[in-house]
């Protein structure tokens, strides 16, 4: 499970991700509470325009430990078409935002 330090100014981050598989990414704040702060993603098409493909579950259970978990199911990234897509996950609270491509991979089926 990758996990990452947001800081102020996220930036691009881009990830490889299997189709069929659970996809998981945990947002450490360094101990810091983060109880108040409002965190959503998306995963589109194309980055202004773009079909709505899925959402990402938040887990803020240990955001007062500095710890937010953001996930996509199994079957969320079943679902996800073509092989390129674009993600992002906004902090509506200050306005960060993480943007980047899911690049999907799949199994080998013989």
């Amino acid at each position: 499970m990758p996990a990452l330090n947001p800081g102020p100014s996220w930036g691009v981050v881009n990830f490889d991700v299997a189709r069929n598989s659970p996809f998981t990414l945990t947002l450490s704040y360094d101990g810091e509470n983060v109880s108040d702060l409002a965190v959503s993603g998306q995963v589109r098409t194309h980055r202004d325009t773009g079909t709505l493909l899925a959402e990402f579950a938040i887990d803020d259970s240990d955001a007062a430990t500095g710890y937010i978990v953001v996930t996509l199911t199994a079957t969320q990234t079943a679902a996800i078409p073509g092989q390129v897509v674009v993600y992002d996950i906004y902090e509506a609270t200050d306005g960060a935002q993480m943007t980047g491509e899911f690049h999907m991979t799949g199994s080998v089926t013989r």
